[in-house]
């Protein structure tokens, strides 16, 4: 009778753990019958006991449980490097809850980031979403790309890092080297139109600065008096290279 009764009590625990399980309270609860009662906590694991007659002590543990799905589920986010030196950064989620929009993020050490653009939210999805995002003007060397997934309440997350590393420098030559009345500047595989170049003294001082109007330019040194001069090459405000040439 002794182990009967310890089985029943084992059956009554089971059913009533199980149901403590599957029907969630916030605050937690607590499920009886006939054999007792457990108490139990969502979302919390622990150790149920129930001491049913005789002092027999029957032990079960209450699963983990959450009814807060997470924002976003992200299945892959990478940067590939385009022949025009742009670097194309996809990512796709397979599902989207409360997700307000994508920041993406670059970094010249992976420490430091500042944003690129943003990208917003196609809405609370249970498929597969694509997203995708340019950096047209990236780092030379290596850059690393991050998301910040940000929550329609201002809550976020970072994603893990993509890394890329773009070495397409511009190929950039003067020549001849000395010239008596001409140089030429030649770039290859790329575009002239955000360059210029400058032609300083030796001491620094800037004599004339011109906007590129081709890839092949050519620069009439004749005016200058012999010596030494620079032709100082930028993109924008950045120095690319210069180039120390001689006038005879």
């Amino acid at each position: 009778m002794r182990l009967l009764g310890i089985l029943i009590a084992f059956l009554v625990l089971s059913v009533y753990v199980s149901n403590a399980q599957s029907n969630t309270v916030a605050a937690g609860g607590d499920a009886s019958g006939v054999g007792g009662s457990a108490s139990y906590t969502v979302g919390e694991i622990g150790t149920l006991t129930y001491t049913g007659n005789g002092g027999i002590v029957i032990s079960g543990v209450q699963q983990p449980y959450s009814n807060n799905p997470l924002p976003i589920s992200l299945s892959q986010f990478k940067a590939t490097l385009s022949e025009r030196k742009e670097v194309l950064l996809n990512w796709t989620t397979v599902s989207e809850f409360n997700n307000s929009y994508f920041a993406v993020e670059v970094s010249q050490d992976g420490i430091h980031f500042q944003q690129l653009n943003s990208v917003k939210s196609k809405g609370n999805s249970n498929k597969v979403q694509n997203y995708s995002a340019i950096d047209k003007k990236p780092f030379e060397g290596t850059s690393y790309y991050r998301l910040k997934q940000t929550d329609t309440d201002g809550k976020f997350t970072y994603s893990e890092k993509a890394i890329i590393t773009n070495n397409l420098k511009a190929e950039i030559s003067v020549y001849p080297n000395p010239t008596s009345n001409y140089a030429y500047l030649h770039l290859k595989d790329v575009a002239y139109k955000v360059y210029t170049y400058s032609i300083a003294n030796i001491d620094g001082r800037t004599i004339t600065t011109q906007k590129l109007t081709n890839n092949f330019t050519t620069i009439n040194m004749t005016p200058f008096e012999k010596g030494a001069y620079l032709i100082i090459v930028k993109e924008k405000e950045t120095i690319v290279q210069s180039f120390k040439i001689i006038k005879n």
